[in-house]
């Protein structure tokens, strides 16, 4: 762990880039005033700040590379893996013609459901903050300037920016919405969880840039807070600039000015208008464009230009490949994996894997098809004798036009909420478009039946924008938010039910809709919508029949998600899931599981299982080299995956929350915490991974001196196969949950023994207190392992 770097007396970080304010002060006041307004243009003197989304890879740029989602870098453990990651996206960002990246994400994952979970890096606040500074340093190295997000308690979608309300309810930029989410939290639970991956970014890594989140904080949001940006600037010493998030992270201009917001946003100024910047006095106005200034002198910010040929470049290509290698992860294996030489496999999977590859929303990269092979050709390309067997079994929406001739008598009653007036309106289609709803709070309920001609499964598959709720046949089946599908990019996010019918059989359909969280920009795809498609699904006996000649099948399954919303549930679709039921029934499986994670896995006879995040565009080429055995899977669980549902339940007031209002009662105790507190087992915990080789740790020797807290492990790897692992370091007080101090990826030959030293700073041991940080004291439980749940070597020190 790298100390915290030094500070003056009072308080403030040395400034190591000098001459800021002197420069601001240097400058006309017209050009001073424009630097606060955004308006790069108004102050020659000044290098632009072009932005480009996101945290893995540069969205909306032809070519760029596709790189797995941050969830997989941080499964890697590896902090020098994680630094050649920031360099990548940095040399892409500037080969796309920006020099500002918005990223890396340290928001921690408290919520399971959250759909952003992929753009994150796990459940533990130090991980994070390793792995995010690792991403910091690389990014910076290339003289591109990080914008690190979202400060602070940005840990679920729903609510996030609020929900639609009609024009005139409300005054200033933010009256098209309701406020947001308001998350209550207590100060340790703040500072300790929340604030300190931002905290090390800040002291240890001398970030140049901070983003304000969406929702409230203890009823405050935190672009308009001026005791936030007071602890950023005094306590921590952050030296560059503050920005918002893009829409509605401000909803008081004038007061986010006064706070300490930098820039207005992340373009022209929104709601900051020219006279609010021309009242603000000449030292307060010096001391914002010092701020720009100093950013970019900490960075060494060049002009954005632009090179295309720097994108999805070999080396980028490559390195996407060895972070999958790296990341994913090895759950089961009964001694299937890696395929024997000559095995025949057969691929089960939908056509197309995009949806599960990529993450959507601002992160959205999408895959190249030239550069990104079938599952089935990469295992071709590594010796494996594969062939493909399509399912249609894919969390994808089904148009609304499919089976249409199915569904007879639909009627739309629609509500104006502005004018309280109901209409009737007979619908050709089980759908309704932006330009159809006469206000932006509309709400209908969409009624009619669908008659199925053929025997079997269908499958009812609906995608919006806003809330809706599904019934058949009177009983709510399924619902969901959302304020976007898809959202910007990537994938769609739908809602699906299977239905068993007999030929001829009607079952009553009706949706309930309002537009709800749904997101309008004009010019853009962002817009309302509801449609509601059947599609009959596989016959799973032709299925069973063109794997049966296979010695393994490779089921591909996962869930889409990304921005905008939160997965209503961590269990894969029901007809992925009927789909293992019968292909375990007869076949010796692979599970493949893509997506943000974590997941609820049914319980079946798996021979074995991989999860391999959103792998980007080398997912397939990397994924067919771990089930060849040309690499080893490197990857540990960054976040547990829970048994059940009810395991990551919240109270109704911890998530979603009640009334606009998300309480975090469970404190400190997030992820893997929380299920030491409960007293409970996680399918597979956090940290947890396993490999090709057989590596266990045989002791632990812990040791304190003035400087550390250090943890030897002894480690025995007891098969002929080279491989590694990672040596983990939890602590806590006695009467505390335990969590991770640090840890150490290693080697191991085959038959190998190794030493591996876990070495934690001293005053790095603290805990958040009315009184600031305080070191622990006293009795301390230490455990070395290899997961969150491997306690074999537990030991009570004494801290002085």
């Amino acid at each position: 762990m790298t100390d915290p770097a030094p500070t003056s007396p009072g308080g403030f970080r040395r400034t190591a880039v000098g001459g800021t304010r002197a420069a601001a002060e240097g400058m006309p006041r017209s050009e001073r005033e424009a630097v606060a307004l955004g308006l790069w243009e108004g102050a020659p003197g000044v290098v632009p700040f072009v932005y480009v989304d996101g945290p893995n890879g540069v969205r909306g740029a032809d070519g760029a590379t596709a790189f797995p989602s941050p969830l997989a870098v941080a499964a890697s453990f590896d902090v020098g893996l994680a630094e050649r990651y920031g360099r990548a996206l940095a040399r892409e960002t500037r080969a796309a013609g920006a020099n500002v990246l918005l990223g890396p994400v340290l928001d921690v994952a408290r919520v399971p459901r959250d759909g952003r979970t992929g753009e994150g890096l796990g459940e533990d606040p130090e991980l994070v903050a390793q792995i995010g500074g690792a991403i910091i340093d690389g990014i910076q190295a290339e003289r591109v300037l990080p914008v690190v997000k979202h400060l602070v308690a940005n840990n679920a979608e729903v609510l996030r920016t609020g929900e639609n309300i009609a024009p005139g309810d409300g005054t200033g930029p933010g009256a098209a919405r309701t406020d947001a989410v308001d998350v209550i939290v207590d100060e340790r639970t703040l500072r300790e969880v929340y604030l300190w991956p931002f905290e090390r970014a800040v002291r240890a890594h001398r970030v140049a840039g901070l983003m304000s989140s969406y929702n409230r904080v203890n009823g405050e949001y935190p672009a308009q807070s001026p005791e936030l940006w007071r602890m950023v600037r005094e306590e921590w010493g952050f030296e560059g600039v503050t920005l918002p998030d893009f829409l509605f992270a401000v909803r008081d201009d004038e007061a986010a000015l006064r706070a300490g917001l930098d820039l207005p946003a992340l373009g022209p100024a929104h709601g900051r208008t020219a006279e609010m910047v021309a009242a603000l006095a000449d030292d307060d106005l010096n001391e914002l464009v010092s701020h720009v200034v100093r950013a970019a002198r900490l960075v060494r910010l060049e002009p954005a230009v632009g090179d295309p040929s720097g994108l999805g470049t070999p080396l980028a290509r490559d390195l996407a490949r060895d972070i999958v290698t790296a990341g994913t992860v090895l759950l089961a294996n009964d001694g299937t994996l890696p395929l024997a030489s000559g095995v025949r496999v057969a691929v089960v999977s939908p056509d197309s894997l995009d949806h599960l590859l990529i993450i959507g929303g601002s992160a959205a990269v999408e895959v190249d098809h030239g550069r990104s092979p079938s599952l089935t050709e990469a295992l071709r390309a590594v010796g494996i004798d594969a062939h493909h067997v399509r399912t249609a079994a894919a969390d994808t929406p089904v148009a609304s036009e499919e089976n249409a001739d199915g569904f007879a008598e639909i009627t739309a009653v629609e509500r104006d909420s502005e004018t309280g007036v109901a209409t009737v309106r007979q619908l050709d289609t089980f759908a309704v478009r932006a330009e159809d709803m006469r206000s932006s709070t509309y709400s209908a309920e969409i009624t009619g039946s669908f008659t199925a001609r053929l025997r079997g499964e269908y499958r009812f598959t609906l995608d919006f924008a806003g809330s809706a709720e599904l019934f058949i046949d009177g009983g709510l089946v399924t619902a969901g938010s959302r304020e976007a599908s898809p959202m910007i990019g990537g994938p769609h996010y739908p809602l699906h039910h299977l239905v068993d019918m007999d030929a001829g059989e009607t079952v009553a359909v009706d949706v309930r809709y309002r537009t709800g969280a749904a997101l309008s920009a004009p010019g853009t795809p962002l817009a309302p919508f509801l449609s509601l498609g059947v599609l009959k699904t596989d016959d799973r006996t032709t299925l069973i029949d063109a794997v049966e000649d296979s010695d393994v099948v490779i089921a591909v399954v996962g869930r889409a998600s990304g921005e905008a919303m939160d997965v209503e549930s961590l269990r894969l679709p029901e007809d992925q899931v009927r789909v293992l039921e019968a292909l375990t029934a007869s076949s010796r499986v692979v599970l493949v599981t893509l997506g943000s994670g974590p997941l609820v896995l049914p319980h079946l006879p798996f021979a074995a299982i991989l999860h391999g995040w959103q792998a980007g565009e080398a997912g397939t080429a990397g994924l067919a080299r771990l089930l060849a055995g040309d690499a080893e899977p490197r990857g540990r669980l960054p976040l547990s995956f829970p048994a059940s549902e009810e395991d990551v339940a919240f109270a109704a007031d911890g998530y979603p929350g009640v009334d606009g209002r998300t309480v975090y009662s469970e404190g400190v105790n997030v992820g893997y915490r929380g299920y030491e507190a409960g007293d409970r087992a996680s399918a597979f915990p956090f940290g947890f991974g396993l490999g090709y080789a057989a590596i266990r740790v045989t002791s632990v020797a812990y040791r304190v001196d003035g400087d550390a807290v250090t943890a030897t492990a002894q480690l025995r790897n007891t098969s002929e196969r080279a491989g590694g692992t990672v040596v983990q370091l939890y602590g806590g007080e006695p009467d505390s949950t335990a969590a991770l101090l640090g840890f150490v990826p290693v080697e191991l030959a085959g038959n190998g023994d190794r030493s591996v030293t876990v070495r934690v700073a001293r005053e790095q041991v603290k805990r958040w207190s009315p009184e600031g940080w305080q070191r622990v004291s006293g009795d301390f439980r230490l455990f070395a392992g290899l997961s969150s749940a491997d306690r074999a070597f537990s030991e009570i020190i004494r801290l002085p």
